[in-house]
């Protein structure tokens, strides 16, 4: 594996609105429009929909992300709040492959999202065993992510 810098780093806050802000004053930095979806996702519980409200910086690369708690979920509040970062997100063009190669190395599929016939196509989630997350988002997201 060739090393890649992530495209965000994304935290998971308690009130998306007022974490935008703090952000904002604290950082400088700027925000595309949020955005909510109901997210059907497969965890080792079951397959459920999660409602995800979001918002992406304008600054970036790195981007920063800010995933409002869902509790219940990985994006849960934990206690951890606007301080504590959550993922490092990276594009795949096979996440199917980036997830086999992330589980051989150790790290469990704590996620993905519900696509048909168990796989996964728009992003996957890993942790490894001492805490770390990577999530994998499909490169043909970008447009819809980014506008760009």
């Amino acid at each position: 594996m060739t090393p890649r810098v992530p495209y965000h780093v994304g935290f998971v806050v308690p009130d998306l609105a007022e974490g935008m802000a703090q952000f904002s004053a604290a950082l400088g930095v700027s925000w595309r429009q949020a955005a909510e979806t109901d997210l059907p996702v497969r965890t080792g519980a079951g397959e459920h929909t999660v409602r995800l409200r979001y918002a992406y910086s304008v600054e970036g690369p790195p981007y920063l992300e800010l995933i409002e708690c869902a509790e219940g979920t990985v994006w849960a509040c934990d206690g951890g709040g606007a301080g504590t970062a959550h993922h490092l997100g990276y594009w795949s063009d096979d996440l199917e492959g980036d997830a086999a190669r992330l589980e051989r190395a150790g790290w469990a599929r704590e996620l993905t999202d519900a696509a048909e016939g168990g796989g996964c196509r728009v992003l996957a989630y890993h942790r490894a065993p001492a805490g770390p997350r990577v999530e994998h988002v499909a490169t043909s997201m970008r447009r819809l992510i980014l506008g760009s």
